[in-house]
């Protein structure tokens, strides 16, 4: 496996990972779906309001400083929409599905 520990953007994987590895990925995670064009995993969390969602939020962007790897999220109220793709990779990488697993764990 690649290393998923990008410390800036210009150490980020550039290669997208094989559909073979994206499927065996997206197995492994609850709720996540894929989506095309471009190539990323998308996943809607529910909440019973506002406040609760915004938290959420606020975690999960938590885990992006740290991984250094950031989602396109829409919150909305009692919602949270987050997207994940490698943009220098034009696709998906090791590094989604790991940014995956760690707000799955929240």
């Amino acid at each position: 496996m690649e290393d998923t520990n990008c410390k800036d953007h210009g150490a980020c994987p550039n290669t997208p990972m094989p559909k073979e590895a994206m499927d065996k990925e997206l197995a492994s995670l609850s709720g996540w779906i894929l989506l095309p064009e471009p190539p990323r995993i998308s996943c809607e969390f529910k909440f019973k309001n506002f406040a609760e969602a915004l938290a959420f939020t606020n975690k999960l962007a938590e885990i992006a400083e740290a991984m250094n790897h950031h989602p396109d999220i829409l919150l909305k109220w009692g919602s949270v929409k987050v997207d994940y793709w490698t943009h220098n990779a034009g696709g998906l990488t090791y590094m989604d599905f790991d940014a995956a697993k760690k707000i799955n764990a929240l």
